[in-house]
């Protein structure tokens, strides 16, 4: 799998250890892929990274991210927030269900409870404390990488692998939510969704999140709720900020068992209940571009 991993990183003094962190550990684990960084903002550190790098002046993840897209030349790009830690057979199962899902999230694993779905097990709140025999091992007691066994459910969430075609029809990120990049994510499902694709969460597939939400650092209020309202006014529904993205997960570094997971609506393709109203009063199913049945109106935005 010909595969270039885009990192958008404000490379500032507070992330630049954290995307130092990120690409040792995808030297160390896939020596192989393309790592492309692309640095935003007015306060980028000198870096010493083993990686293709690239700087745009503007802040702002979505940009970063669709500079780096103009730049891929492999048949897949994957996009990572820089305080993600990478550990040994992460891209195993990847290899196997990206080309059958076509997009699909390695699962979160964090420090302390954030969205549902992520594994909770503490590695290290912050980098200095970070413990990487501690996190080989969690690796290892998820039998990571030991078989062939699927384990998928529908999720999205960064990172995540999709064609680079795919990515680009598209549009990549819609650059309006920058400089904050808050609903960036939802927007890209909802995207996807709309072009046919069904965004898949492989279980099989480990990534550890400090979860600083390092693409946002200095972003004002204003920029934040200009977010929010935008998205609705693009898509003609709130987003539910609880569940629309995400859904089931485990505590303690355990999963919910499938059976006993909460019952998702599958016209939402398992991302939670309808956000706000139930937005199939008024967007009709729809065949999208790449063929499979998908709920939303006939356009895709961002091109």
């Amino acid at each position: 799998m010909r595969l270039t991993i885009i990192i958008p990183s404000l490379a500032n003094k507070r992330t630049k250890p954290y995307l130092e962190a990120c690409v040792i550990s995808l030297r160390e684990t896939t020596p192989w892929h393309r790592i492309l960084v692309v640095t935003n903002g007015d306060q980028v550190q000198d870096l010493d990274i083993d990686a293709d790098v690239v700087h745009v002046d503007k802040q702002g993840q979505c940009g970063a991210v669709n500079r780096g897209l103009e730049m891929v030349d492999t048949q897949y790009v994957m996009v990572s927030n820089d305080d993600m830690i990478y550990g040994p057979g992460w891209d195993d199962s990847l290899s196997r269900t990206v080309p059958k899902y076509r997009c699909v999230s390695p699962t979160l694993v964090e420090p302390k409870a954030g969205a549902p779905p992520f594994y909770i097990y503490n590695c290290g709140v912050t980098i200095k404390q970070f413990d990487k025999k501690r996190w080989h091992q969690y690796i290892a007691q998820m039998r990571i990488g030991e078989d062939e066994e699927e384990d998928i459910e529908d999720g999205f969430n960064l990172p995540f692998l999709t064609e680079t075609e795919i990515f680009r029809t598209i549009g990549g990120y819609d650059e309006e939510y920058d400089p904050g990049g808050s609903n960036s994510d939802p927007d890209t499902m909802h995207k996807m969704m709309i072009a046919g694709i069904a965004p898949k969460r492989d279980f099989m597939s480990l990534v550890y999140h400090f979860s600083l939400g390092s693409g946002a650092m200095g972003v004002d209020k204003i920029s934040w709720w200009h977010n929010w309202r935008y998205f609705p006014q693009k898509w003609g529904f709130e987003r539910d900020g609880r569940n629309n993205i995400w859904y089931a997960g485990g505590k303690n570094g355990t999963r919910i068992p499938t059976k006993d997971r909460p019952y998702v609506d599958p016209s939402c393709h398992g991302h939670g209940t309808h956000p706000g109203k139930d937005w199939l009063e008024y967007s009709p199913p729809w065949t999208g571009i790449y063929g499979h049945p998908v709920y939303g109106e006939g356009e895709y935005y961002g091109q």
